[in-house]
């Protein structure tokens, strides 16, 4: 409670709540907490965006966006709208495969084309896997009532080289090398059983910076040193408050180099417990 309560401190001004277009600044609301804040473009704090678990590959979380009117001891302001993400885990077929002393087969497939020094021995350990991620986000208005879903379904290969090298002198080398590419990637949002077209680059999966655009929001992920931010500008198609919520779950839940990373991570792990548990 102490991290949140620093988090969500109410501002020396409390704004108006969003209404017609709308631009709105997303950013974490600290370095060591789980939700957001909203700021406006002089970035006065706005909103809150409060999560009700603290990891991003939680497969289930929801998401309340709160403004800082509050009752007198209450510790969270007015629901101005909800999230619920669903995120599967996802299906994937892995190979995995062991090799020992570099060859010029191998070196075909591995990115370092080094041959092994003499008295040194290497062995190689890969984990290739194809994969399908799906997610959906069911949002409701600030009186409860569903309005809309957002889904993405992504497909793609992955595969992690772990080498370790055991020198003359007793000592271990290692090195990783992870990579991806994505097949394929599928937003479809609905407002209302209304489908509303999602515009996106088809391409540079693993780019930080990234823009999605409807007929009702525009938001564009900025990747930044230390803290990344999410910019989010309404059109009168919805309320500003559902688009802000539509936006912020692309950016931070739907962004595909944060997919990508997660199924590097599962081969990479494969590989290396390969290497742990071969003697």
């Amino acid at each position: 409670m102490g991290c949140c309560a620093s988090a969500d401190a109410l501002p020396d001004v409390i704004l108006p709540d969003p209404a017609g277009e709308s631009e709105f600044i997303v950013e974490a609301a600290g370095s060591f907490t789980k939700h957001f804040v909203v700021l406006n473009k002089q970035r006065e704090k706005w909103l809150f965006l409060r999560k009700d678990n603290g990891s991003f590959w939680d497969p289930s979380c929801s998401v309340q966006l709160e403004n800082y009117v509050r009752a007198e001891g209450a510790e969270q302001g007015e629901v101005l709208g909800s999230v619920f993400i669903e995120g599967n885990e996802p299906d994937f077929k892995m190979e995995r495969e062991i090799e020992k002393d570099d060859d010029d087969e191998q070196n075909k497939y591995f990115w370092w084309e080094e041959d092994s020094d003499d008295g040194e021995e290497e062995t190689e350990y890969k984990a290739k896997m194809k994969w399908t991620l799906n997610k959906k986000a069911v949002f409701k208005s600030k009186l409860g009532a569903v309005s809309a879903e957002l889904k993405v379904v992504m497909a793609g290969k992955s595969k992690a080289e772990v080498e370790i090298t055991d020198k003359e002198d007793g000592t271990q080398e290692k090195k990783t090398k992870t990579k991806s590419k994505v097949k394929k990637i599928f937003y479809t949002l609905t407002h209302n059983g209304e489908e509303i077209p999602i515009t996106y680059d088809n391409k540079d999966w693993e780019a930080g910076d990234r823009t999605w655009a409807t007929s009702a929001f525009k938001a564009f992920y900025d990747e930044k040193s230390g803290r990344d931010t999410l910019e989010v500008s309404t059109t009168t198609v919805l309320h500003p408050c559902e688009a802000l919520l539509m936006g912020y779950v692309l950016g931070f839940f739907m962004h595909p180099k944060f997919l990508v990373e997660k199924m590097e991570g599962f081969a990479e792990r494969a590989a290396n417990q390969m290497a742990f548990h071969h003697e």
